[in-house]
């Protein structure tokens, strides 16, 4: 899709997409603080050769507040925040991944996607949720060379 109708897209998802910042960050999210579409496609373009997975149970916030502490114990600093509506509005820069609602709820994103990426694109985490035999599941990606040198603990 061209970049026009991805800004007309853009435009109509906008209230919807800050809604959702605002709900999955510990931040008050405004227009401004959106990258443009264009720099958004070259930063989430990036891949890494070195990914681990693991799975919990969604509400096993417990364990997914120590895996994000490891990470940003080995590599912190700025990261960019995608989820689905990111594609057509920007992506959002963070100070850090602490500026993230751990406690987010299942429905917070309409896609049940996000993902970090730091900003020197080294490493990013992936949260995929979704729903399997009556089962809210978290499956995480860790991708890049630093965090993917810890240990997860299933």
């Amino acid at each position: 899709m061209n970049k026009k109708k991805r800004r007309l897209f853009g435009k109509k998802y906008l209230p919807e997409y800050l809604k959702e910042l605002n709900t999955l960050t510990n931040i008050e999210v405004t227009p401004q603080e959106l990258i443009s579409i264009e720099k958004s496609d070259l930063i989430n373009t990036i891949k890494h050769d070195v990914s681990k997975n693991i799975m919990l149970n969604f509400n096993d916030k417990e364990k997914l507040l120590i895996l994000i502490g490891r990470l940003i114990n080995i590599k912190n600093g700025p990261s960019y925040l995608y989820t689905t509506y990111a594609k057509d509005c920007g992506l959002l820069k963070l100070n850090s991944i602490n500026d993230f609602n751990i406690n987010f709820n299942f429905t917070d994103e309409h896609a049940g996607f996000i993902k970090f990426i730091l900003q020197d694109l080294s490493n990013e985490i992936s949260l995929d949720f979704y729903e399997e035999d009556g089962e809210q599941l978290l499956e995480i990606e860790i991708s890049g060379n630093e965090w993917c040198q810890i240990e997860i603990d299933h």
